[in-house]
């Protein structure tokens, strides 16, 4: 069985919002430790998680976050078109995160169940295009398999 494919992510934090972006395939280790850290020291109050296709998490990537959330209260909006992906967005939601999935066609919808101003909205929205455009960009400058 082939491994699965490394994601290529991408994160920032806008004003109080933690923007993420992870097209598809698995979570890296390394990257995962370098996210799971920032989400740990850093300060925000909301969280929006944009992936693509089939972005995938261990069981282990699933949980190790979810202490921070939790504890600190943050809402969680994943930006998905993956059933997959929303599958686990709405488990979690089940076990006590504050998290929801949103298409993304329905970004306004996200950034209102955020409770994001439209100033903070438009900033976060152009972040996420802007971190989705980065991972496009790294994966068309990769050398052919």
């Amino acid at each position: 069985m082939a491994a699965a494919r490394i994601a290529q992510t991408r994160w920032t934090i806008v004003g109080t919002t933690f923007v993420f972006y992870g097209d598809g395939g698995a979570f890296g280790d390394e990257d995962f430790k370098r996210w799971l850290h920032d989400l740990q020291t850093q300060s925000f109050d909301r969280y929006v998680g944009g992936t693509g296709p089939d972005f995938l998490l261990s069981s282990v990537q699933r949980n190790s976050p979810r202490a921070v959330f939790e504890e600190r209260g943050i809402p969680f909006a994943t930006i998905t078109d993956s059933r997959l992906v929303r599958g686990f967005v709405t488990a979690g939601s089940w076990f006590g995160m504050n998290i929801a999935a949103f298409a993304w066609s329905a970004l306004p919808k996200a950034w209102q169940w955020l409770d994001l101003d439209v100033n903070d909205a438009h900033d976060v929205e152009r972040t996420l295009h802007r971190l989705v455009h980065r991972v496009n960009s790294a994966i068309d400058s990769r050398p052919a398999a």
